[in-house]
């Protein structure tokens, strides 16, 4: 049964020819110079997972904008100008009572 297969194989391969055999050989497997290592390193395929990146994305958005998002609560009252100074109404009115 093996011959069949290589028999096929051989009758289907019958026209194709490599022609660039000494060229492979003669190139050496490791990169030699800096252009050849740089080549190889653009070369490589790199698998990045989508769910960890999508995450890692949405953390890093969620703790730059959010904190810039949220109000902080602001006095109800205005502001009073004290001796050239401006201060929040409700805060001086609660220190004159604790001063009382």
């Amino acid at each position: 049964m093996n011959s069949n297969v290589k028999k096929e194989l051989d009758y289907e391969l019958r026209d194709e020819h490599f022609a660039s055999k000494e060229i492979v050989l003669e190139k050496n497997s490791q990169p030699v110079t800096i252009k050849e290592r740089v080549r190889d390193l653009w070369n490589k395929e790199i698998e990045i997972p989508v769910v960890p990146l999508a995450t890692s994305i949405v953390i890093a958005l969620t703790m730059t904008v959010v904190p810039y998002t949220t109000k902080t609560p602001q006095p109800k009252s205005g502001i009073v100008e004290i001796d050239g100074s401006y201060y929040w109404q409700d805060r001086v009115e609660e220190l004159r009572e604790n001063a009382d």
